[in-house]
């Protein structure tokens, strides 16, 4: 394994479910380059990788599907304040979720809807209103506790939910 790859491999397995995009601005390699070595962590199955319609995220070996699938979400700043918002207090309302964001609205709506489809959230009546609750609270802890909200993880503004969005 070359220098470069055990970078990465150090990168990768300080942020679970990080993305190309972070982890080039994080190392300093170019497209091509980071896509080279990358898929020779992949090929020689160093490096885990998740494939969803709109991106690609990275882990160790060593990370279950269902954690990879947290700390993916994780990663992004609106599914990461949904979730922590719901790990606070579970069975919250859309409105509250929509507060403790700060979203809209929408964009709240759009990430809750991916989250519950990757089986992260669920939705249940109660009464007349919808609560929503976390199916991950443990994954969730644990990969919080473990690697935190650091300052690099935070998209730099908002464009990361409006290019997620599309």
């Amino acid at each position: 394994m070359t220098e470069r790859q055990l970078h990465l491999m150090q990168v990768i397995g300080n942020s679970p479910g990080i993305r190309f995009r972070e982890i080039m601005r994080q190392t300093g390699m170019k497209n091509g380059v980071l896509s080279h070595h990358l898929r020779a962590l992949e090929k020689t199955g160093r490096i885990r990788v998740m494939r969803s319609a709109r991106s690609t995220s990275y882990s160790t070996r060593n990370m279950s599907e269902g954690h990879l699938r947290v700390a993916g979400a994780l990663q992004k700043s609106t599914p990461r304040a949904i979730l922590l918002a719901l790990a606070a207090e579970d069975g919250r309302r859309f409105s509250e979720l929509v507060d403790c964001c700060g979203k809209s609205p929408s964009t709240v709506s759009l990430y809750l809807k991916a989250l519950i489809k990757d089986g992260l959230v669920a939705a249940k009546k109660s009464g007349f209103a919808k609560r929503y609750h976390i199916t991950c609270r443990s994954e969730v802890d644990r990969l919080v506790e473990l690697y935190g909200p650091r300052s690099s993880d935070r998209p730099i503004s908002g464009f990361e939910d409006i290019i997620n969005s599309l």
